[in-house]
C-alpha cells in the first residue's frame, strides 16, 4: 500500500471511533456519569450536662427523611456509656470517655444503595475520636468497610453497597475522648451521607447533628 493511503487509513480509523463517540454522547445513547444532586437536612443539635462519674446515658438523637418516592432514610446517635477517668484504652488512664453508637440504615422502592460515609469533625482542642475498628463491633447489612481514615482530631468510615441493594444499614461504635479535668465544654459535628441511585440520578442525602457535652 502506497505510503499516503496507509497514513490516510490510520487517520481514518481514529477518527471514525472518536466522531462516533461524540455523536452517542450528543444523541443521549451514551451518558456520561453524573455528580449526584446532594439534599443537606437541617442539622439536629443536642447538648447534655457532662456526667462526673461512671454511668449509663443511653439517650437518642435521630433525624429521618423520606423523599416523594417513599425512600426513606434513618440516622440515629446514641449516647451509651460514659466513663469517668477510664483506665483502659482508648484512654491514658484518667481520661473520660463518651462511648458514642452511630446507627444509619435506608431503604428505596426504585433503584439500589450507592455508599455510606460516617464523617466526624470540628472537635474543640480538648478532645479527640476514635472509631472502634474491630469487626465484632460493627453491624453490617448489605455494606462492605473500604476504608477507615483516623487521625484522631477527626475520622471518617466509607462503606459502599453490595449487589446493587435496596436496603442497607451500618452501626458502629466511636469513642469520644475528654482530655480535661471536668472543667471545658466539648463539642463535635457528625456527618452521614448516603447515596443511592433513584432509577434516572444518583441522589446524596447529608444529615448533619450538633453534639455538645457541657460543663455544669
Amino acid at each position: 500500500m502506497p505510503t499516503n493511503a496507509w497514513k490516510a487509513t490510520l487517520i481514518l480509523s481514529i477518527m471514525l471511533p472518536v466522531s462516533l463517540l461524540a455523536t452517542f454522547k450528543m444523541s443521549g445513547v451514551l451518558t456520561e456519569p453524573q455528580a449526584p444532586e446532594t439534599v443537606t437536612l437541617e442539622a439536629v443539635t443536642w447538648n447534655m450536662t457532662r456526667p462526673t462519674r461512671t454511668l449509663t446515658v443511653d439517650e437518642w438523637v435521630n433525624n429521618s427523611y423520606m423523599d416523594n418516592d417513599n425512600r426513606l432514610l434513618s440516622a440515629g446517635v446514641h449516647f451509651e456509656e460514659h466513663f469517668e477517668n477510664m483506665l483502659g484504652w482508648p484512654s491514658d488512664g484518667d481520661d473520660d470517655v463518651q462511648l458514642v453508637g452511630i446507627h444509619i440504615s435506608v431503604s428505596v422502592s426504585v433503584g439500589f444503595v450507592c455508599s455510606f460515609v460516617a464523617n466526624f469533625s470540628d472537635l474543640d482542642d480538648c478532645a479527640y475520636v476514635v472509631l472502634e475498628t474491630t469487626p465484632s463491633c460493627m453491624q453490617l447489612q448489605n455494606l462492605a468497610v473500604k476504608r477507615i481514615v483516623n487521625p484522631l482530631t477527626s475520622a471518617c468510615l466509607w462503606a459502599s453497597a453490595n449487589n446493587q441493594s435496596k436496603e442497607a444499614s451500618l452501626s458502629a461504635l466511636v469513642y469520644w475522648v475528654f482530655l480535661d479535668q471536668n472543667n471545658t465544654d466539648h463539642w463535635m459535628t457528625v456527618d452521614f451521607e448516603i447515596t443511592y441511585f433513584d432509577g434516572t440520578a444518583y441522589q446524596t442525602v447529608i444529615t448533619p447533628f450538633v453534639l455538645d457535652v457541657l460543663v455544669d
